[in-house]
């Protein structure tokens, strides 16, 4: 987009000061139709429509604004293989500039507009879908592209913007397919492939980026906000909303644990039928808060979320609603995270796993870990790992696999000492689940009933149904922690169930508690309880 606008940059520098509230209105219709303004200046107003009733394909309409408070709008609706290009730029102040283009309804019909190596040209392509392109320099801008409804394929919108308290909303809904929405807040660097990502150039604040690509399939959603305190959302919605690709990273460069956040990042791929689509959102920096919203008969999703790099964030992925075959996953490293899969409602098959503290990254302290595959879940996996590898205390972990649920496989493993371990499976039974902690004065329970969860009144990690294993090691750690004080207070109800509990003391003077409850017919436990002082 660069090389698409920059040959007009130079003349307009030395007209600022001269040309001011100048309006400009450009109406074309046919086909191959070009149309370029260049306005310098304040509060100008430029409009360019390339549209009628005729054929309206092969058409360029580009245009540049210098200064502050304009007002830019491109309409090519009802057209084919046509480019838009909108700069906007104010580098001695706020821009407040004001971009939109609009390519809808049965736009496009092509191969998506954008090519590796593409140079950008002014020549349209008649083998291409439409592009449209924003870049503003400059703070508390707003940047539009619409390509709407039925009809609308194969197109591609960016937005660029480089400075603070921006705004850009990318629109492609309504039956729209195979389209590509790109926003970048803060990054000025695009290698020649689009694909190939370029290095941070710029951190910028306050920004909101938004993009709705609901109702429409095989599409790809893309935004990138470096810095801090910026809001990023993607909405890939409705019936049959199927195969889509949603990504968000927000994050400053080189952050580190001590460098603020503040992001917010929403992926929701919900509706009737949805399937098939890939949420991921990344954020470095502290107290940041990132979701991915799957529900509603959504089936074969994922979900992925990461955040490192800082401390008090929190990660959600939700996949309820007669979903099925989901993957939900969520990384994080440092203090105070919080993160919760949810994967319930007459559920099945599906993968939750979250990851606090990884080798060679950071250790994660104070930490809570929440898994529930739940109202009828069935043959679900829930795995977190707190701190393998890596050192940390005082971290939380809790699995609920509840209703008329059965084959589900929980797996809590902690490292270090002063965790916190629950559990509660229930339903027909089959279930598995297996513990293991390292280190000192770490805990295994879980709610005294179903209703009153993990934040309620504990009691013991808890089994209901028939043919349930569970297995509980707490033993000494990768790191030679100390096993002293360790306690696990577990229940099983039903038939032919089975528990195993294996306790070693390291430390002198040390003392591990396990107190078990089996009720029902032909259940078995195994005790061992090791002493591993050297008199």
């Amino acid at each position: 987009m660069q090389k698409l606008l920059l040959s007009g940059i130079a003349t307009l520098f030395a007209a600022v000061g001269f040309a001011q509230s100048n309006t400009s209105t450009v109406n074309q219709d046919g086909t191959s139709q070009t149309a370029s303004v260049s306005q310098a200046g304040s509060s100008l107003t430029s409009t360019v429509s390339q549209v009628g009733p005729g054929s309206n394909s092969a058409n360029s309409g580009i245009s540049i604004q210098i200064g502050t408070g304009h007002q830019l709008t491109i309409n090519q609706n009802n057209s084919s293989y046509n480019r838009a290009g909108i700069w906007q730029e104010n580098t001695s102040g706020p821009g407040s500039n004001t971009a939109t283009i609009n390519q809808n309804g049965n736009s496009g019909n092509g191969a998506t507009a954008l090519r590796p190596n593409d140079t950008r040209t002014t020549t349209p392509n008649a083998l291409l879908g439409n592009w449209a392109g924003v870049k503003q320099i400059g703070s508390g801008n707003n940047g539009t592209i619409n390509q709407n409804d039925a009809g609308t394929v194969n197109n591609f919108a960016e937005t660029w913007q480089w400075g603070t308290g921006n705004s850009a909303t990318t629109n492609q809904n309504g039956g729209a397919k195979d389209n590509k929405a790109e926003v970048f807040q803060g990054n000025d660097k695009r290698e020649s492939s689009p694909d190939a990502e370029g290095a941070t150039d710029v951190n910028v604040t306050g920004n909101t980026a938004s993009i709705d690509q609901s109702g429409s399939v095989l599409n790809t959603a893309k935004v990138k906000q470096f810095s801090n305190t910026n809001t990023a959302s993607v909405e890939q919605l409705g019936a049959f909303s199927s195969s889509n690709t949603a990504f968000i990273q927000q994050g400053a460069t080189g952050a580190s644990s001590a460098v603020a956040g503040g992001n917010t990042a929403l992926i929701q791929q919900n509706g009737n039928t949805s399937q098939g689509n890939s949420a991921t959102a990344l954020q470095t920096g502290t107290g940041g808060l990132a979701q991915v919203i799957q529900v509603n008969n959504s089936n074969n999703n994922i979900g992925f979320v990461q955040q490192i790099a800082g401390t008090g964030s929190s990660g959600y992925v939700r996949q309820i609603g007669d979903a099925q075959s989901n993957s939900g996953t969520i990384i994080q490293t440092g203090d105070f995270h919080n993160a919760l899969v949810e994967q319930g409602t007459g559920s099945s098959s599906n993968f939750g796993t979250i990851n606090q503290g990884i080798a060679g990254v950071t250790l994660s302290d104070h930490a809570t870990a929440y898994i529930g595959q739940v109202s009828g879940a069935s043959s679900g996996t829930a795995t977190i790992n707190q701190n393998q590898a890596s050192v940390g205390s005082y971290n939380k972990a809790f699995v609920l696999q509840t209703g008329v649920t059965t084959g589900n496989l929980a797996t809590v493993t902690q490292e270090n000492s002063y965790n916190t371990a629950g559990l509660l499976q229930t339903g027909a039974g089959s279930n598995t689940a297996t513990f293991g902690q390292t280190g000192g004065y770490n805990v295994i329970n879980g709610p005294a009933s179903v209703n009153s969860g993990f934040f309620g009144s504990l009691d013991a990690a808890r089994q209901d149904g028939n043919g349930n294993k569970m297995t509980v090691t707490q033993n000494a750690g990768t790191f030679g922690t100390m096993t002293t004080s360790n306690t696990a207070t577990l229940s099983q109800t039903g038939t032919s169930n089975t528990l195993s509990v294996d306790q070693l003391i390291t430390t002198a003077g040390g003392s591990n508690l396990s107190t078990i409850n089996q009720n029902g017919m032909m259940n078995s436990v195994t005790v061992t309880q090791v002493n591993g002082v050297t008199p």
